[in-house]
């Protein structure tokens, strides 16, 4: 079973694809993702507004650890899901679990952008439990995790997902407003 994927058209983060603030954000989860991949057990939680450049960050992290000679697995949250219940459909739930407990790092993408699962806390819990000190994990969200137990309608196993996720997890919260928006506006400004 061979579910390891990178997202097509992902190009890595560079000074030149950036301004100060992308590009910072960027070397910052740049400079801590490497070091978490080597440490074995660290979660990164990129937090911002939609547009803000999460998934261009999370897919330039997975790049670059597929160039450093890990193996990445890459899914946005419904998706990642989706692909469970059709593993306990066909009776491969244990094989995928395996997958998703050891490969090097983890990267669950747009957690909070569609309408979840019933089993979706319980699953991202078990998720993280598997994971926890063992393996690295990166989710991003435009979801405050004060939102979580609202929209997954299971406080206690939010909680218990949050606790490891925090635990030696490192927060990073990106620019304010959507590089689509501000691009935009930009035009629009430029054309007056």
């Amino acid at each position: 079973m061979s579910r390891l994927a990178i997202a097509r058209g992902c190009t890595p983060i560079a000074a030149s694809d950036a301004d100060g603030e992308r590009g910072s954000c960027g070397q910052t989860v740049g400079a801590s993702g490497s070091r978490s991949l080597r440490s074995r057990n660290r979660v990164h939680y990129v937090s911002a507004s939609g547009g803000s450049g999460k998934s261009h960050l999370a897919q330039a992290i997975g790049q670059a650890a597929i160039q450093q000679g890990y193996r990445v697995l890459y899914r946005e949250t419904h998706v990642l899901l989706d692909e469970l219940a059709e593993a306990v459909i066909d009776g491969t739930r244990k094989e995928f679990m395996d997958t998703l407990s050891t490969v090097p790092l983890l990267i669950i993408d747009d957690f909070g952008m569609r309408k979840l699962p019933l089993t979706a806390a319980e699953d991202l819990l078990e998720i993280v439990m598997r994971r926890y000190e063992r393996a690295s994990t990166l989710l991003t969200s435009n979801r405050p995790v004060e939102d979580w137990g609202k929209l997954l309608d299971d406080t206690a196993a939010v909680s218990a997902m949050l606790d490891r996720l925090l635990h030696h997890g490192h927060v990073l919260k990106c620019g304010p407003r959507s590089w689509r928006t501000k691009a935009i506006t930009a035009a629009e400004e430029k054309n007056r």
